[in-house]
């Protein structure tokens, strides 16, 4: 079982305790207001995603750090299916007003070795995140930081007719899940801070609670 480590800041009557937890990927539970996650990718292309609040969830924002010189990020737009590119050079993105808010998700293409990303932000407790997926073809993620069976373990609204597209980096190639008849020919399962692509027949609202 993989495990995550979360850096962790309580208020106290004294100050601020700050300390690391250990959690694992499957069932993460962070218990306070900010901490990290920690993402390797892979030489060239990898689907990413955010799984924290940071700011205003801007590329500034949220990739700032692990980010090499070179690495590009690509998001689909669902409305006409193109991808906008988004370059890091010279120490800044190209287009530093790019969103990658969790719930989304991107292409990163890493020109270089293996390199670790690292994302800080907060995780509001006792809420219902509220991710809107249109029918098509789209590029998504999980709001909560979470890895897990798809359908079970992450909520996800499945339907018959639904497919699932996860990038296999080694294979340079796509594995695809399909959903008919009640039943998925293998069931999806997603990593922590991994972006998928998900083809629906039908809109609809794809709705996830933490709870501390």
């Amino acid at each position: 079982m993989k495990v995550l480590e979360v850096l962790f800041r309580r208020p106290t009557r004294f100050g601020v305790l700050v300390g690391i937890c250990l959690l694992t990927f499957t069932a993460v539970r962070v218990k306070a207001p900010v901490g990290y996650v920690q993402l390797q990718v892979p030489t060239r292309f990898s689907l990413i995603a955010n799984p924290l609040n940071q700011g205003d969830n801007t590329v500034t924002a949220v990739l700032t750090n692990g980010v090499v010189e070179g690495m590009t990020l690509f998001k689909l737009n669902p409305t006409n299916l193109t991808f906008s590119a988004n370059q890091f050079q010279g120490g800044a993105w190209s287009d530093p007003t790019m969103s990658l808010a969790p719930g989304e998700g991107a292409f990163l293409f890493n020109p270089g070795a293996p390199a670790t990303l690292t994302f800080v932000g907060e995780l509001l407790g006792n809420v219902s995140y509220t991710n809107s997926l249109p029918a098509g073809l789209s590029l998504v993620s999980s709001m909560l930081p979470e890895g897990g069976r798809l359908d079970t373990t992450l909520g996800f609204p499945v339907a018959d007719g639904d497919v699932i597209y996860r990038y296999n980096n080694a294979l340079s190639a796509y594995e695809v899940y399909t959903y008919d008849f009640g039943s998925w020919t293998v069931p999806p399962v997603v990593n922590l801070a991994e972006s998928f692509f998900v083809w629906k027949a039908a809109a609809t609202n794809w709705v996830q609670t933490y709870s501390f």
